[in-house]
């Protein structure tokens, strides 16, 4: 896979494996909000203008995948991440899946 600094997703700060090589782990960005979903079931209502902003970011989110020829595979409320300031970033238990150079079998 492609190194990139992606702006808009969690950061891979480490990674390392147990003694057998049976486990892989990852340290990532910390989120001090935590999770989109958890953000959306505590706030007690969202002003138009705050669930405007956050869709926006979310969208650039995945356009700059897009354009990096990547797509997330599983893009839900709990792998949206949340920094200081609410600004939402993509994260995933997974690993983003490089496209196919011949993009005939997926959309634009």
């Amino acid at each position: 896979m492609k190194e990139l600094d992606l702006k808009s997703t969690a950061k891979l700060l480490n990674f390392f494996s147990d003694s057998d090589d049976n486990w892989v782990f990852f340290v990532m960005e910390f989120a001090s909000k935590g999770n989109l979903s958890t953000f959306i079931k505590t706030s007690k209502e969202l002003s138009e203008f705050e669930i405007s902003r956050l869709f926006w970011h979310i969208v650039k989110s995945y356009v700059e995948l897009r354009e990096n020829d990547l797509i997330h595979g599983d893009l839900k409320p709990e792998n949206i991440l949340l920094s200081a300031n609410n600004t939402p970033f993509l994260s995933d238990n997974g690993l983003p899946r490089e496209l196919a150079r011949s993009r005939s079998a997926v959309p634009n």
